[in-house]
């Protein structure tokens, strides 16, 4: 597993520009689905590389749209990494599925919301649009894995709340 996911570093990270340049064109995270760590990267002859442990489930964050081919999907799935799914603005909203389970962030413009004490900003029309994703993951058997941030509405405590409901009330919840 180790060497999969150094090959799956290098191969992102290799013929979109040179490694020098691979910083400015995206951050890139390989996520441990089973502690929330995010693994740090290394360098080594002239390529970046992550270390893994065998069995553990794997996303990787991109916020780099470009780099969003079928050709990565296919090597996700191959590898059995997960692509995390975003909701942010600059960012297509995928329902790639390339594993056993998916990871979605809620993120938002930092610029928009200066407070978080309460839902600043009506996202119900996104949530239900995500609502029906989800849905159709789980019928299908998929683990999902969902984080707000406060960023995303105002407060993400509320915005958990209001997907919950959304999605088919509080039980939702114990789905994952």
């Amino acid at each position: 597993m180790r060497k999969l996911l150094s090959v799956l570093a290098a191969v992102l990270l290799t013929g979109c520009a040179s490694i020098a340049d691979a910083g400015y064109l995206a951050e890139v995270s390989v996520i441990n689905r089973s502690t929330g760590e995010r693994l740090q990267v290394y360098r080594h002859g002239g390529r970046l590389y992550v270390e893994g442990k065998a069995g553990e489930r794997y996303a990787v964050e991109l916020r780099n749209r470009g780099w969003l081919k079928p050709e990565l999907g296919e090597m996700l799935s191959n590898l059995g990494v997960a692509l995390v799914l975003q909701d942010l603005f600059y960012m297509p909203k995928l329902d790639w599925i390339t594993t056993d389970f998916t990871v979605i962030r809620w993120l938002g413009r930092r610029s928009d919301i200066q407070k978080f004490d309460r839902i600043q900003i009506d996202r119900s029309k996104e949530l239900t649009r995500w609502a029906d994703r989800v849905r159709r993951f789980l019928e299908e058997g998929v683990d999902v894995y969902g984080y707000f941030n406060n960023h995303f509405a105002g407060h993400s405590p509320a915005s958990v709340k209001q997907f919950l409901e959304i999605l088919g009330g509080e039980e939702a919840g114990d789905r994952k």
